[in-house]
This record gives structure tokens, sequence and C-alpha cells, in this order.
């Protein structure tokens, strides 16, 4: 597929396939995404596709091999001059709208809101000496920064779901994460305290292969409000644990748990997950 800058309008328009289109309305995508040995994308496997920035099932050419792909005069060999050539012919590349194309590739963010619990049918640690439970999320509610199907269209391009809902575990094997990006989690408990005083927090747990598998290689924790006020009543919190994605948990995954010092019941309302690209 040859796609080159239109001859009329070069700063304004691209053409593909002998067609002339507006520049800032389509994007790269991707499929046949593949992770090596060393936890990095295997880019000679990657295929390219175009499509509408507006809607994804507008699709203008289906992915193929960089090596089908031409400027006109030779075809392609190498992923990263492809990509930047198609970003250059893509996007208008001025000023804020280069901004915001760029940023596409360098932050965004995924949110799941769960409807399995509830202040009605919530989960419960009844230990008086205090306890853990595991963090679950079907994905299957609306948070109050809105409708949670969108992930698709607030997500960094190239990077899928890193979350489980079947494990409930984060994964991050195969998701377009690259070695040391950053993240930010910002967890959502409503929790109702049966005894007061009493501290709560976050802790996770990552593992070196899927689903909360294989090796633990470390563990993040932070801590939450301490409730001094009245036993029995829920009141929610933010807790963020921000990180990055090192080397030895690329393949892997994590699992969340909430915690307390005594006896609790608990309604987890959902996570967001915030991530950043490093730049390379």
């Amino acid at each position: 597929m040859i796609i080159k800058a239109s001859v009329l309008n070069p700063e304004q328009s691209f053409t593909m396939g002998g067609l002339e289109y507006l520049k800032g309305t389509y994007v790269p995508f991707y499929d046949n995404k593949a992770v090596n040995e060393q936890g990095e994308v295997d880019k000679s496997s990657i295929r390219i596709g175009i499509r509408s920035n507006s809607d994804s099932n507008n699709i203008l050419q289906e992915p193929i091999p960089v090596s089908s792909w031409s400027n006109g005069t030779t075809n392609y060999s190498d992923f990263d001059a492809l990509l930047t050539d198609i970003s250059g012919l893509l996007f208008n590349l001025a000023g804020e709208t280069a901004a915001l194309q760029t940023g596409k590739y360098l932050i965004g963010w995924q949110d799941y809101a769960d409807s399995n619990t509830s202040e009605v049918s919530p989960i419960v640690q009844s230990s008086v000496n205090g306890g853990e439970v595991q963090l679950t999320n079907n994905n299957n509610d609306t948070a109050t920064d809105g409708n949670t199907n969108i992930n698709s269209a607030t997500t960094l391009v190239g990077v899928n779901d890193l979350w489980d809902t079947t494990t409930n575990t984060f994964i991050f094997k195969g998701t377009g994460i690259g070695k040391n990006d950053l993240f930010d989690i910002r967890f959502n408990p409503n929790v109702s305290p049966n005894i007061v005083s009493q501290d709560f927090g976050i802790r996770m747990d990552f593992y070196d292969d899927v689903a909360g598998t294989g090796n633990k290689v470390f563990s993040l924790k932070k801590s939450g409000k301490t409730r001094n006020d009245s036993a029995g009543a829920f009141d929610d919190d933010f807790i963020h644990i921000r990180g990055y994605f090192g080397e030895s948990i690329l393949n892997g995954s994590a699992v969340a748990y909430f915690y307390g010092s005594k006896s609790f019941e608990l309604e987890y309302i959902g996570h967001m997950i915030t991530i950043f690209k490093i730049s390379r």
C-alpha cells in the first residue's frame, strides 16, 4: 500500500491508494503484537493499519505487515521508520494538534468500575485482629467519571486492557506496556469499620507470570484513612499506588488487597489506571 504526502495540499492532506484524505482525522493502529523473552514488544511481527480517530470501527486500511507499506519509491523494512512517516502524514503536526496527537502515544487512562459489591452486599473481613481481602472488579458498573466501556478511547495508542475480570488481576504481558513505563493506580474503596479506631490501606503483590502466578517479585503498599468516627458507617477513600513496569514484571501480573487493623465491611467501587509512556 502506497502512502505519501498530497501533491496538491501536503500541509493538510495525504494520499493512500491514489485517494486524498484529510490530515488529523485518522490514526495508526496495530495487531499481531508479541512480546519477546526480554519482555519487549517484538516490532518485527507488528502489522499496521489506519482507522478513524473518532470511530474505531471506521477502518481505512486493515493492518498489514511493515514490508507491505511503501512511500511510493521503496517498501518499508523498519517499523519505527514506517510509524514516524505515517504519523507525519496522518497528523497535522502544528501547534496544539501536534501536541494532542503525540500525547495519545504518551499518556492515557483506563477505568474499571465494579458492580459485584455494595453497602448492602459488601466484602466482609470478620477478624477483630485485622486482616485483608482481595479486591475484585467485574468492570460492569458506571463510575463517577463516566461509562467504563470507553477504555479503547482513553488508553494509550497501542496499549490494551490492564485488568483481567476473570482472574481479578492486573495484567502486563502482551498489553503493549514497555520497560520502565510509569503507572498511577487510583483505588476507590468504600469501607465501614466494625470497630474504631482502625487503619486501612492497599497492598499490591507483583508476580513474574500471569494471573498472580509464578514468583512474587515485590509488593507496594499505601496507607489510606484512619477511621476514628462512627463504627458501622461507610465512607469512601481514594488511595494511589504509583510505580514503574520494571523488566522483572513485564511478563507478569499483580494482585491487589485491601487491609484493615480490625474487622470491617467493604464495597469496592473500582480503580482507574493512568499510564505514562517514557521516551525511548
